[in-house]
């Protein structure tokens, strides 16, 4: 992939990373803002062998693209970006590789909210015994799961947005009783 001509260089926004601590078989890593990367992009088509096992032995090898994404420069203490995406679509342009790139980025954003149904709604937790019911939890769920991270979001973009622009009055009260903030009137 490093001979591959480089086809652009682009900048990706690479989001907060968490602290993590240390423990006694692995050292700790800091916690690092929010980013914004330039990374070099180069793709290719490549063969993918077959792995040497007895079911697979003999198989052609697998023809996919791949792109390559390499920051060169990152700040101090960041590590730097390097990522190989494969892809059963052609990506024969630098539009094309641009585009899987789009939609890469937006992984962070769709696995964020697979985690809200996961650990928030615990969508793996239903006990439904027939479909029609679990797909009406879920489809709860799913817009209960989009309306958890919008507030995750606007609560770190905007802290000091007032409730009233997100919430209806009803809500607000709900949540004022919640907080105990003031009692229910009438």
């Amino acid at each position: 992939m490093q001979s591959a001509p480089l086809a652009a260089t682009v900048k990706i926004a690479v989001p907060r990373q968490r602290e993590h601590l240390g423990k006694p078989s692995a050292p700790g890593r800091p916690g690092l803002p929010a980013r914004e990367a330039e990374v070099q992009l180069r793709y290719q088509e490549v063969a993918l062998a077959a792995p040497e096992t007895p079911a697979l032995r003999g198989r052609p090898a697998l023809r996919v693209w791949a792109i390559l994404l390499q920051e060169k420069n990152p700040p101090p203490g960041a590590t730097a970006v390097h990522w190989v995406l494969l892809t059963t679509l052609p990506v024969a342009s630098r539009k094309q590789a641009l585009k899987c790139l789009r939609w890469y980025c937006r992984r962070w954003r769709i696995e964020e909210w697979h985690r809200v149904l996961k650990s928030g709604c615990k969508i793996l937790e239903h006990q439904h015994h027939d479909a029609a019911t679990l797909l009406r939890a879920i489809a709860l769920d799913a817009v209960i799961a989009w309306r958890i991270m919008l507030l995750g979001l606007l609560g770190r973009e905007v802290p000091g947005l007032p409730a009233a622009l997100v919430f209806d009055a009803c809500e607000c009260e709900v949540l004022a009783l919640l907080t105990g903030k003031k009692t229910l009137v009438g």
